[in-house]
């Protein structure tokens, strides 16, 4: 049995371990990573303890918006801590609406603004990664959601909920007949038959008046 390229690929690994090792350190008093070159922006990030805990559910991939009133409203994605995080997150995870007096909690809960209605439609179940915009009098929420088949991650939508304000209502955009992005048809398109569908959504409105989704 050659050997050899198992022998490269293990030097190749410890000397990259070494390299990043040596660029940062760890300051476990405030719990930053520094740069040996001193990034002054980067310096002034440290960690805050818990802004969010929701008794009963595993939080994730939370997306803030502070109000005219300097309320900051969050939105997470949230699922039963009873069930394990996969296949939980892609069933039974909905999205949740926070409210906090400041940006760093604590955070109470509001309601929930979307979740599956295992219908079998594009978005019938798993809620999931909401990022939240104020976009032309909007505010936008996209998401990503599935069809509740056993085929996931490839039927993985983006959708989008608007609403004139931040306490509802929200109205599914286009509809649960139409998600607002799906995978292509397209043989020719680099993400064609992609392993994740389409996932994990972000919009924003260029001042060149076009709107792009990332």
């Amino acid at each position: 049995m050659n050997i050899f390229p198992k022998i490269k690929i293990l030097i190749i690994t410890v000397l990259a371990f070494l390299i990043i090792n040596s660029t940062f350190e760890l300051n476990e008093n405030s719990h930053t990573y520094q740069n040996s070159d001193t990034l002054e922006f980067a310096d002034h990030w440290k960690y805050n303890g818990i802004a969010l805990q929701d008794s009963g559910y595993t939080i994730w991939g939370a997306s803030p918006i502070m109000d005219s009133l300097g309320k900051t409203h969050l939105f997470a994605a949230r699922w039963p801590c009873n069930l394990k995080v996969d296949p939980g997150w892609r069933t039974h995870s909905e999205i949740a609406h926070y409210i906090a007096d400041k940006p760093n909690g604590p955070f109470r809960f509001n309601q929930v603004i979307g979740r599956g209605k295992h219908n079998s439609k594009w978005n019938s179940a798993g809620f999931h990664n909401p990022s939240i915009s104020r976009i032309d009098d909007n505010y936008i929420i996209v998401y990503i959601a599935n069809d509740g088949s056993s085929n996931h991650g490839p039927n993985q939508r983006i959708g989008m909920l608007i609403s004139k304000s931040l306490y509802g209502p929200w109205k599914e955009t286009p509809d649960e007949d139409e998600p607002l992005l799906r995978p292509p048809d397209d043989s020719t398109y680099w993400c064609y038959n992609s392993g994740c569908g389409v996932n994990n959504p972000t919009l924003i409105k260029h001042p060149n008046g076009k709107y792009y989704l990332y």
